[in-house]
């Protein structure tokens, strides 16, 4: 079934998902904040789907795509600049500002490092920011040696200490 309307798939969703017969009988429905709050969340789906399908995209490009799906571009804007702060936010926060760079870690360990956290996210400077917090966490004991030690300890593999 395809609905043009997204105001539409989410009255439907809403109806399928939601609402119950006893619900129906007793006039217990969905409130008009929490089918707000759902729209936002489907608007926001569909901005992370286009971002993720057109990166770093031109603001024409935003435009052109947002008036197609007739949002408000301004709210669409106000959406990235939402996202762009929160992984801003992300990237300073955490344990490791001021404690630990980069530089301090034993590149081997970096790398590694690198390649647990990029089962999370492809970026870079995300994996460095979550190796650089898990190094803080435990200092001299390289935690992804630690970590793949602890891994094969599970899986009932013989370790070296």
């Amino acid at each position: 079934m395809s609905y043009e309307d997204p105001k539409e798939l989410i009255n439907t969703y809403l109806f399928n998902k939601f609402v119950t017969e006893e619900e129906v009988k007793e006039g217990r429905f969905i409130t008009e904040e929490e089918l707000k709050a759902l729209g936002n969340e489907a608007v926001k789906s569909e901005v992370i789907k286009f971002l993720k399908e057109n990166p770093n995209p031109q603001d024409a490009d935003l435009h052109k795509w947002a008036e197609e799906k007739q949002y408000d571009v301004h709210e669409i804007e106000t959406l990235i600049y939402t996202f762009a702060t929160k992984y801003v936010q992300f990237l300073t926060g955490g344990n490791s500002p001021g404690k630990i760079k980069k530089e301090d870690i034993d590149p081997e360990e970096l790398k590694r490092g690198m390649e647990v956290e990029s089962e999370h996210t492809p970026d870079e400077e995300s994996q460095i920011k979550i190796v650089l917090d898990h190094e803080v966490e435990a200092p001299n004991k390289d935690y992804y040696k630690y970590l793949d030690k602890m891994e094969a300890e599970m899986k009932g593999e013989k370790t070296t200490t």
